[in-house]
């Protein structure tokens, strides 16, 4: 059995939502502003809707969500939820092609089959061992991505995408090879790359994509809280124009912000994909 510990792609669904979210405030604002950050993840990435949905073979996503309430911390269930949420999505992506077996109740066999899938425990507090990972399976192949955490969100979609199309590798090993994305093959032929490993470079493609998101979230808190503030002032003020202004700047700030931090995650995955596959080509 494979164990899959360190994924390395990037996407930026998850984090983008999980910024939006940061960046409301709890001060009264209008409905159409509040609840867009309570809208669920952003739809698959174009890189994971084609591997999906080119699967030749049937792949089981065994979820282990063993947390225990009592102990973990508020973030950490609510990030369970949205691997939930991100998982519903393959699914239904895969046309029956992806099932997802879930594991939520917490008890000793569950526990083992999670150690025995590869994860690894999670202490929180004075609480039971809590887990919360993963296992991709497909033919005889299991990868495991041992330990989900919110402060690495912003990969769990492309790190799940990888596992899929590793476990799935040997089934499609007739199909030709991707197409590599010009612009990205000429992005990772720089000098301080070519040394590396595969898995080395897209470790550092991945790191500086990390960079890239954290100052686009930051741009775009500050932007949203900054028009929060003139809403609020407006709503005080009693001007109903101001008001509407500002509200508008709140989801144009939030959409701006969503769509670069697409731009950053779908150029990464492409970037790292090219390196990967340049590596492979090389005698």
């Amino acid at each position: 059995m494979l164990i899959f510990g360190s994924v390395v792609f990037l996407v930026g669904a998850g984090l983008t939502w999980a910024l939006v979210g940061r960046a409301a405030s709890p001060s009264p604002l209008p409905a159409t502003v509040a609840d867009s950050a309570a809208q669920g993840p952003a739809p698959l990435s174009a890189a994971t809707e084609s591997i999906v949905k080119k699967l030749r073979a049937p792949v089981e996503i065994r979820f282990y969500n063993l947390v225990d309430p009592a102990s973990a911390p508020r973030n950490v269930l609510e990030y369970a939820q949205r691997v939930d949420q991100l998982l519903s999505q393959y699914e239904a992506d895969g046309s029956n092609r992806i099932k997802v077996t879930r594991r939520v109740w917490k008890s000793y066999a569950d526990g083992n089959a999670a150690v025995a899938d590869g994860l690894k425990p999670i202490q929180f507090g004075k609480g039971d061992e809590s887990f919360l990972g993963m296992a991709v399976t497909c033919g005889g192949q299991t990868l495991a991505i041992s330990q989900l955490s919110p402060d690495w969100e912003a990969a769990l979609e492309s790190d799940v995408t990888r596992a899929i199309a590793q476990v799935s590798a040997e089934k499609a090993a007739s199909d030709p090879a991707p197409k590599i994305d010009p612009s990205a093959e000429a992005a990772v032929q720089r000098p301080d790359l070519q040394g590396l490993s595969g898995d080395q470079g897209a470790e550092t493609l991945r790191s500086e994509a990390v960079s890239q998101l954290e100052a686009a979230s930051k741009e775009m808190t500050a932007q949203v809280q900054a028009a929060q503030q003139r809403y609020l002032q407006a709503q005080a003020a009693g001007s109903a124009s101001e008001e509407q202004a500002a509200a508008d700047e709140i989801q144009k700030a939030q959409a701006d912000g969503r769509a670069r931090m697409r731009q950053i995650a779908d150029r990464s995955h492409a970037q790292i994909l090219a390196f990967q596959q340049l590596k492979k080509d090389m005698p």
